[in-house]
């Protein structure tokens, strides 16, 4: 089973303006530009949700925090993010991922949120500006979105060194997922991906952004989509 979240609805402007953690977050998103929306993550969701027997794709209020903190996300073998971003490199409690709002959650999924999931995931994509960023930590590395994440029980990640634009990086998603589709671990598959993304001219800022985290070698039960499905997706 595969979960994607695509082009959260994220919130206007924190509605408790007394929770220090959400004005915060809601501040450094906006300098970002990350409230904006995501279309091109929305048809990267739904992309990506053909390569599994079963999907659940969450777009706009859907995808949103509350779902991903309360729902049980063990059956899962994929969680792909395409998303917002908010990494800061001094502090740790100023890194988020963002989701939609809603039933108590102001959105934003820090590092302490993402620790306390409980995930039975293979394999999580973080297609979300700078994912792969945070604080450095002496003896520790890196310290942002992807610590947590294995610590919750994700045995491989794809994160991003910098700001990726949802449009240019679909076809190389695609790619991505075609590769381990094919049977090939995540290290090769993405490999793969920024081959054919390079053979194809694609900008370096569209492919190059990529990379893996956690166990590089670990393969994920997918399958290769039906004939015509990208023309579905209203490409």
């Amino acid at each position: 089973r595969l979960l994607a979240f695509g082009d959260a609805a994220v919130a206007a402007a924190p509605r408790d303006t007394t929770d220090a953690a959400s004005a915060g977050f809601f501040a450094a998103a906006r300098a970002a530009g990350a409230l904006e929306r995501l279309e091109g993550a929305a048809r990267e969701a739904r992309l990506v949700a053909r390569y599994a027997p079963a999907a659940d794709v969450r777009l706009g209020r859907d995808a949103s925090a509350a779902f991903l903190k309360h729902a049980d996300l063990r059956g899962y073998s994929v969680v792909h993010f395409a998303t917002h971003a908010v990494v800061d490199e001094r502090s740790v409690a100023g890194t988020a991922l963002v989701l939609a709002p809603g039933n108590g959650e102001s959105g934003f999924v820090g590092a302490s949120d993402l620790f306390g999931l409980r995930l039975g995931a293979d394999l999580v994509v973080l297609s979300a500006c700078r994912s792969a960023g945070g604080v450095v930590l002496g003896g520790e590395g890196i310290r942002g979105l992807t610590a947590p994440l294995l610590a919750a029980g994700a045995r491989s990640l794809v994160a991003t060194q910098w700001r990726i634009d949802d449009r240019e990086v679909v076809p190389v998603v695609d790619a991505f997922y075609a590769a381990l589709a094919s049977g090939q671990p995540v290290i090769e598959a993405l490999r793969t991906a920024k081959l054919q993304a390079l053979g194809a001219g694609r900008s370096p800022r569209a492919w190059a952004a990529f990379s893996s985290v956690g166990d590089p070698l670990v393969t994920v039960a997918l399958r290769t989509p039906p004939a015509r499905w990208w023309s579905s997706l209203g490409r």
